[in-house]
């Protein structure tokens, strides 16, 4: 250590660049991890969706027969069901139900 070492700021910048090397090299492996995380969710929420494509799809009739039962669907959905069947007992529940004649 020589006498004009006193007046340096030589150990000042080292510890800079030592602290900016550290923080830089950090962010650098966080940001790759949080890149691997986010790669493992899209594809873990693909896998996961397409668990329950073929039960959403198998469960949309039963939805929508509740809806036409419910209301929920309207007045065609509350009439859908006299509409697609013509049975003799729908015919005499419809015609018990509403003083239009339904036998036509």
């Amino acid at each position: 250590m020589g006498l004009f070492d006193l007046f340096s700021n030589d150990t000042a910048e080292n510890a800079r660049d030592m602290a900016n090397a550290g923080a830089t090299a950090g962010y650098n492996q966080l940001s790759d991890l949080y890149g691997q995380g986010r790669g493992a969710l899209t594809s873990n929420y693909g896998d996961a969706k397409n668990l329950y494509t073929g039960l959403i799809n198998s469960t949309g009739a039963g939805a929508k027969a509740y809806g036409d039962a419910s209301g929920a669907n309207g007045v065609a959905g509350l009439q859908a069901p006299w509409t697609r069947s013509r049975t003799p007992v729908s015919t005499g529940i419809m015609a018990l139900l509403s003083p239009t004649d339904f036998r036509r």
